[in-house]
């Protein structure tokens, strides 16, 4: 007997962010997202780059990118307001309902 697979979710990829990080450097454009830290995540770091790829903007220089070794300590740091992520949407967001987390750009 075959298996029927039914879609029952949508994923996209968009920066997310602390309220309290865009109160001190707002991301009011794609081009806000320069100089930001971007936090990448070891196992998906391609989450990021086809991210930035597919928007048009070339990836952060080194100093401006930290590696994390799990997504969901990449997304404790980000919570922290220490630099922007990669989220995927709608997974996160219940947390951008909270207030925890601002998402854009998808």
């Amino acid at each position: 007997m075959a298996a029927t697979l039914h879609p029952f979710l949508d994923e996209a990829d968009a920066p997310i962010m602390s309220p309290t990080l865009f109160d001190r450097r707002p991301v009011r454009q794609l081009a806000d997202l320069a100089g930001h830290v971007l936090l990448v995540t070891e196992i998906q770091p391609e989450n990021s780059t086809d991210w930035l790829d597919h928007a048009g903007l070339q990836p952060e220089p080194e100093p401006r990118c930290r590696v994390l070794d799990h997504f969901f300590v990449t997304l404790q740091v980000v919570v922290d307001g220490l630099g922007l992520g990669i989220g995927q949407l709608p997974v996160l967001q219940a947390d951008a309902t909270a207030g925890r987390l601002l998402a854009r750009y998808p």
